[in-house]
């Protein structure tokens, strides 16, 4: 990989423009005193800064691909919530029929892709729908005399269908993101290249006489604060 190709920066892509949002908004209402330690930090400076800063934003996370993405879980989500009621289902037909399969729910793969669908685990929801209909139609026969419908039976099919293409989907807009963030490293270089200069003058000014507010000048807490954030955002499974 050429130098070009390289990143100077050690947080993901996606980090560095959050980490260059929570920078400018300490540098920003501390203006003047850069502002009086440099003529270099001028408004036209703030201006550039912030329009790199968009630049950047866009271009890790485009606002339409990221509507994109959050379209693209919620159809996973319903998938996998509408799997619920047919497992239900499926699992009434099991138990009418135990006096002469005598198979658990969990050996049946039922309990497992429950689980899965609860707990949202994509590749655990295509694991047990295959199981599932793996196990239908062994049992086909003895199933349907209780009552099984081929409409049921579809649902679990369609389902794994569904999942597979839409994780192709995801797939294809995160190669298709890497692939252009990697043609840009050399922007995202200089925007990082920005973010430690500021850095490194907001240590100079305040290391003395206001340690505390270091940390807002200083990369690897920034890195953490945002990583809190996204830690925070994410939805715990239910």
């Amino acid at each position: 990989m050429s130098n070009e190709n390289q990143r100077s920066y050690n947080c993901k892509d996606e980090e560095l423009p959050m980490i260059g949002e929570m920078l400018f908004l300490s540098f920003k209402s501390d203006l003047a005193e850069f502002t009086a330690f440099s003529p270099k930090f001028s408004e036209s400076f703030v201006t550039d800064f912030e329009t790199l800063l968009t630049t950047v934003s866009q271009l890790v996370e485009p606002e339409n691909e990221t509507l994109a993405k959050k379209m693209i879980t919620t159809q996973l989500h319903e998938t996998m919530d509408g799997l619920i009621q047919p497992l239900n289902s499926l699992r009434a037909y099991l138990s009418l029929a135990k006096n002469v399969l005598k198979i658990s729910d969990t050996d049946f793969g039922l309990t497992p892709l429950r689980k899965s669908c609860v707990s949202l685990d994509v590749e655990g929801v295509l694991k047990g729908i295959n199981i599932v209909l793996a196990n239908v139609n062994v049992y086909k026969t003895v199933l349907m005399a209780q009552g099984l419908k081929e409409e049921l039976i579809t649902v679990f099919s369609s389902a794994a269908e569904t999942i597979t293409s839409l994780k192709k989907e995801q797939y294809s807009l995160l190669t298709n993101r890497k692939s252009i963030v990697q043609d840009n490293v050399v922007l995202l270089n200089d925007f990082y290249d920005q973010i430690i200069e500021i850095c490194t003058v907001g240590k100079a000014l305040y290391k003395s006489i206001n340690p505390a507010k270091v940390k807002e000048y200083t990369f690897a807490e920034i890195k953490k604060q945002v990583r809190k954030v996204k830690s925070s955002e994410v939805t715990p499974n239910p």
